[in-house]
């Protein structure tokens, strides 16, 4: 649920700022597993602060799920298979939100129809040039689709999001139609192939990596061992 404060009822999003001690995540709105993956990592992150530990940032990359389904033009050609797609049947991705409690509603038929680039462009934009907003609009662009099943290939709902935020729709509707930004997000995701991340999401922390919608104690180690 948005409202006009820019505030989500749950845990608090993560940061988002570049350093070499961020933990990177690899993620695409439109892959469950990396809506379970950043809904277990708020949970670290809020354990983190109860256990006294200093603020971990976190930067986010896109990685774009529906490259394998896209025509030259950039469309998506062919249908969605599901299980080709993620590695796993439907059941399976609602058994692991079960088990992590998270709250999904997005039923699988409209899962195939939703195309999720307009939406990391409108978080590289955000990230960009409304930094203090990233963290709010990158929660409601998963919890959107994933709790409440909206489209987020729909540009006014991308709109909504950002607008709900405070950020200005005229400059998101501009944002959104821009060849520079559609090349910045071009830029971006082909530094995950650079990076060799084959599989999402995928959390990196100094020359270490954890794969997949991981347990909260996967994240502990990952950041937290020697």
């Amino acid at each position: 649920m948005r409202d006009s404060e820019g505030n989500e009822n749950g845990a608090d999003p993560p940061t988002n700022c570049q350093t070499n001690d961020s933990l990177v995540v690899y993620a695409d709105y439109v892959c469950p597993f990396s809506y379970l993956g950043t809904e277990v990592l708020s949970h670290y992150l809020a354990g983190r602060e109860n256990r006294g530990l200093p603020s971990l940032p976190v930067e986010w990359r896109p990685f774009d799920l529906r490259e394998p389904y896209r025509d030259s033009d950039g469309t998506i050609g062919r249908e969605i298979d599901v299980e080709e797609s993620l590695g796993a049947s439907w059941s399976a991705v609602e058994e692991l939100a079960g088990r992590y409690g998270v709250e999904m509603n997005l039923p699988s038929p409209r899962y195939r129809a939703v195309d999720s680039k307009k939406a990391q462009q409108l978080a590289l934009y955000v990230r960009d040039e409304h930094p203090d907003r990233f963290e709010t609009v990158h929660r409601w662009l998963f919890s959107a689709l994933w709790r409440d099943s909206e489209d987020i290939s729909d540009e006014e709902t991308l709109v909504d999001i950002a607008g709900a935020a405070g950020i200005d729709p005229a400059s998101v509707r501009s944002a959104l139609a821009n060849s520079a930004h559609r090349r910045r997000l071009d830029e971006a995701l082909e530094e995950s192939e650079r990076e060799n991340v084959t599989g999402i999401p995928s959390f990196l922390y100094q020359g270490r990596t954890a794969q997949g919608a991981v347990p909260e104690e996967s994240l502990q180690t990952l950041v937290e061992s020697q």
